[in-house]
């Protein structure tokens, strides 16, 4: 089932490749989980991943680097 819906997703992204870095921060962000694909047994944001443009891919980019910058909350 999972494996139906991933191709799904995949398609989605295709068509509307700018609308995948949304996707991604969805699927492995605060509400998410960052091993989404191990978690589900899928390779959705893997597919997600492969299916963006260039602009997507910047927007990944900067987002991972942003997550390393960030200073560790003291909480």
């Amino acid at each position: 089932m999972y494996g139906r819906k991933a191709s799904e997703v995949q398609a989605f992204v295709e068509g509307k490749p700018q609308l995948g870095f949304a996707l991604i921060l969805q699927l492995t962000g605060v509400n998410g989980s960052q091993q989404f694909d191990k978690l589900t047994k899928t390779k959705t944001v893997e597919s997600i991943l492969s299916s963006l443009d260039a602009n997507g891919i910047q927007s990944y980019i900067d987002h991972l680097v942003s997550q390393i910058d960030e200073p560790e909350s003291t909480s």
